[in-house]
Parts: structure tokens; sequence; C-alpha cells
């Protein structure tokens, strides 16, 4: 019985081992160097944690992204492409994150961490995805994301996600019966991706009523009057100045300063 069910266990961990190899190897996408692979993974991971279907490489997106990311290490900086929508063809919806750092990982995760880049990350409109990687001369990372819908397929049904619903995001699609194509969407670009909005400015708003002294400052204020009034009428009268009523005038004002511990509030 302790043979059969050694046999047993040896054969369900070999099943577990070669069901979980598939899965990686599902995962792979021929032509993409170490690093695109790494982004690729990625982001197909992140869709399943959200039950949407995997994407796919498309090949010329795959040279729209690597042009892209070579213009920006050589520039030392990081933008969006002004021309995703026409270096892009056949289109029905097309998305473009661009991000910097000395990982992938790092950049993933700050892809992951930044709403719109997410957004494009788990986007069920999306079935094509190009990845190019150039490192320069620093060791930096340059990375160029392009998400695309073909416009000769039709949107893809997104799996049931294991979470509750969440309000759409806004997005500017097209659908194959508008009459013109909607403008790629990008991501906000980011040194360590994160996404940016412009700020409206607060409208005035009344000014808000001042509290009232405590209790305590309010006797500190009629202290320092009583002190002030009797050092006006000292300088002003001819009667000798009564030195036990400034003493004691003082002595009060301390009394109210000084808090329970004996330092000043």
């Amino acid at each position: 019985m302790a043979k059969r069910l050694l046999v047993y266990i040896a054969t369900l961990f070999m099943a577990v081992s070669l069901g979980a190899l598939g899965a990686l190897a599902a995962q792979a996408a021929p032509g993409l160097t170490a690093e695109e692979q790494g982004f690729f993974s990625g982001v197909n991971q992140a869709r399943a944690a959200k039950g949407v279907h995997a994407l796919v490489v498309a090949d010329d997106l795959v040279e729209v992204a690597r042009r892209h990311s070579a213009e920006m290490a050589a520039k030392g900086t990081i933008y969006h492409n002004p021309n995703l929508a026409t270096d892009v063809s056949n289109w029905q919806v097309v998305g473009e994150n661009v991000g910097m750092g000395p990982t992938v990982e790092s950049i993933n995760q700050a892809f992951i961490d930044s709403p719109k880049h997410y957004a494009n990350y788990v986007d069920t409109a999306y079935t094509q995805l190009g990845v190019g990687v150039v490192i320069d001369s620093d060791g930096r990372i340059f990375v160029t994301q392009v998400f695309r819908q073909p416009a000769s397929a039709p949107a893809p049904v997104a799996k049931p996600a294991a979470q509750p619903p969440v309000a759409p995001k806004p997005a500017a699609k097209t659908t194959t019966s508008a009459p013109a194509p909607a403008a790629p969407k990008v991501a906000a670009k980011a040194a360590v991706p994160v996404a940016s909005a412009p700020v409206a400015k607060p409208a005035p708003t009344a000014e808000a009523p001042k509290a009232a002294p405590s209790p305590r400052l309010a006797m500190v204020l009629q202290r320092l009057g009583d002190l002030d009034r009797a050092a006006d009428r000292a300088l002003t009268s001819t009667v000798p100045v009564n030195t036990l009523a400034f003493g004691a005038l003082w002595t009060s004002l301390l009394t109210v300063v000084r808090g329970k511990r004996g330092g000043l509030v």
C-alpha cells in the first residue's frame, strides 16, 4: 500500500511539473530578448490575475517599440511616440507605455502601480503586444510597450474576473462602424512611470471663522491689560506708585501663564 502511494505521489508531482512547464512555455514569445520577454510575461501575468485573456506578440509592434526605445535611449529621456497612430497600422484600439529604470522588475512594478499604465496592462480590448527594450551605456533600460486591437478582428470577450466589478475607465475607442479612428490611448509619461494629470485651481472659498481664544489666553490678555493700565496711571499720576499692587498683578499673570508642569503653554 505504501509503495503504491509513493508511485501515485510521484506521478502526481510529474503531472504538476509538466503542467507548470507548459504554462511557462505558453508565456514564452519567440524573437524577443530576455528583457523584452520579462516585460511580455509581466503583462500577461497581470492580465491572468484579473481573469483577462493573454496577449500575443505582434512582430510589427515589436519593430515600432524597439525603434522608439532606441530614440529615447539616444536622447536619454522617455516620451511617448508622437507618430504612434501612423507608425502602427491596422488598429482599432492602440495604446503605449514607456518607461526607464535599472531593472525589468522595477519598471514592470512601476507600470503596475501606476493606474493609467496598469489600465493598458489589463484592458480587455487588446489582443496583441509589442515590446522593445534598449539598454544604454550606463545600463539604464528603456522600454516601449505597444498594445493593439486589430481593426480586422472583433473585440475579444473578457473572462469573468474573480473580483467585484469596477467602473469602466473612460477611453476614446472606435468601433468598425465609427466614421473615423480614435486617437491612440497612451499612458502618462514618467521617469519611473507614474501617471500625471493637470490639477484644477480650487475655487475661492469663504474664510473660516476664527476660533475664540481659550479661557487661559483670555485671562492672560486681561492680566496684561491690567498691567498696562496700571503702568499708564503710574506714569501720569503724581501719587507714589504702589509697588505691592504691581507685584500682585504680575503674580496673577504668572499664575495664569504657567501650566501645571511649570512650563509655558
